[in-house]
């Protein structure tokens, strides 16, 4: 079993078979599909394959364990090696790519001023006390599974953050989650959004931003039958 979800997004892969995320040095951003992701989202004469072969409805995937049985995932990939096709996003995210049936759900959120450019590596005096002046715009894409292309784009909301951020974490840092039905996308310093899969919203949530969001760890949102679960640290 490879441990490593087959849907990077990030200005620089990393070489291993862990999928890691890391910021760019400019304000867009990028959504790589590999190729190795038709093992994991297969389909059969009659349909969409069972359940559990098809979707990565939330962080980690299904069951939260981070493990796709498809001995066919590719183990090592580059900006060139084992990549199917590239769609380029705006914006900033450190939150991961899910999968339901044909369409990939992603959150995202745009600067509309300057951004200050992250550094390489481990380093101190990350941490910024106020907020940006800048106006942002928190977003959800839609893509397609199989060609890439950006099937709808949602704004959530439009505005200047109120909290603020360490130089290397970004304002959409939370993964979203998915029944097939609805998709729940939670921002920390914003609330939590519901959409159905065409990106009509349903509802939403604001959540209390009073903490030190630089110390106290916003987690992801996870969905039950009954209730959307939001975790923290």
């Amino acid at each position: 079993m490879i441990r490593f979800i087959s849907v990077i997004r990030t200005g620089v892969i990393d070489g291993s078979c862990h999928a890691r995320i890391r910021l760019q040095t400019d304000t867009s951003r990028s959504i790589l599909l590999l190729a190795s992701l038709s093992s994991l989202c297969t389909f059969d004469a009659g349909g969409l394959a069972a359940l559990g072969g098809t979707n990565w409805p939330q962080l980690r995937g299904r069951d939260s364990r981070g493990i796709a049985d498809n001995p066919g995932l590719a183990e090592v990939w580059s900006a060139t090696k084992n990549i199917a096709r590239k769609t380029n996003l705006p914006g900033r995210g450190w939150s991961s790519p899910i999968v339901w049936w044909d369409r990939v759900f992603l959150t995202t959120v745009v600067n509309t001023g300057p951004s200050e450019e992250p550094k390489k590596g481990l380093y101190f005096g990350g941490d910024r006390p106020s907020p940006p002046d800048s106006v942002h715009q928190w977003k959800v894409f839609c893509l397609d599974l199989h060609n890439g292309d950006i099937m709808w784009e949602r704004q959530l909301y439009e505005g200047r953050p109120l909290t603020a951020i360490h130089l290397k974490n970004s304002f959409a840092s939370e993964t979203p989650v998915t029944d097939g039905e609805r998709v729940y996308c939670y921002f920390g310093n914003l609330g939590v959004f519901c959409l159905d899969v065409d990106g009509n919203e349903i509802w939403k949530y604001v959540v209390d931003v009073s903490f030190d969001p630089l110390r106290v760890g916003n987690g992801c949102i996870s969905r039950s039958p009954q209730r959307s679960t939001v975790h923290c640290e």
